[in-house]
């Protein structure tokens, strides 16, 4: 019953729209590469950080991510555990696709205590996977629309940390194995002998 109380507290508080308090937490978009093939997928982490902060703990988030679908496109998703510290599966966890969009967002069913006493201080929320689709340069752009406190009373503020990019070049030639090489070789030399052959 707690929990319930919780979570309605949160969508209230959340959609309400109030004034966040000023708190020292984060979240950054971070590429596992920045230069990638074309056909190439590349994994990229959205992270919370408390900056040290053990007062701080997160409840529930709906973020943003922007990218240029005609150079990205969408592979998968999948959630990390941060809002399930004991491994209570969140009570809301899903995502939604558009445009060069993709909206996360998660709500976590764990107690208050547990989620303050077992959050780690910096956590992957998401991590999204990509295939490079064409030559180009994606910025991938973050936007918070809510971050709630584990006790779901709270609206917390966050800063976003940088908008990085991920390039696309072409893909890599593909060299070819030494057996083609010998093989041509061969053929060199009896189109050789064949020649000499023939002037005889």
């Amino acid at each position: 019953m707690r929990k319930s109380i919780s979570m309605l507290a949160a969508a209230v508080v959340l959609s309400a729209g109030l004034v966040p308090a000023a708190d020292a937490l984060t979240v950054s978009v971070v590429p596992q590469a920045s230069a990638v093939n074309s056909g190439d997928t590349v994994s990229v982490d959205v992270v919370v950080d408390f900056q040290g902060d053990s007062a701080l703990s997160l409840g529930s988030y709906d973020l943003d991510l922007s990218f240029d679908s005609s150079v990205l496109s969408f592979g998968s998703l999948s959630f990390g555990t941060g809002l399930s510290v004991t491994g209570v599966p969140s009570f809301v966890q899903e995502y939604h696709l558009g445009t060069g969009t993709l909206n996360a967002l998660e709500a976590s069913w764990e107690t208050t205590a547990d989620l303050i006493a077992l959050q780690p201080d910096a956590f992957t929320l998401f991590t999204i996977t990509f295939n490079a689709a064409q030559v180009g340069t994606s910025l991938l752009s973050l936007s918070v629309n809510s971050l709630g406190n584990a006790a779901g009373t709270e609206s917390l503020a966050a800063a976003v940390l940088g908008a990085p990019s991920i390039s696309v070049t072409g893909a890599p030639a593909v060299p070819l194995p030494a057996a083609v090489w010998l093989l041509l070789s061969g053929l060199g030399v009896v189109r050789g002998l064949g020649r000499s052959h023939k002037s005889c």
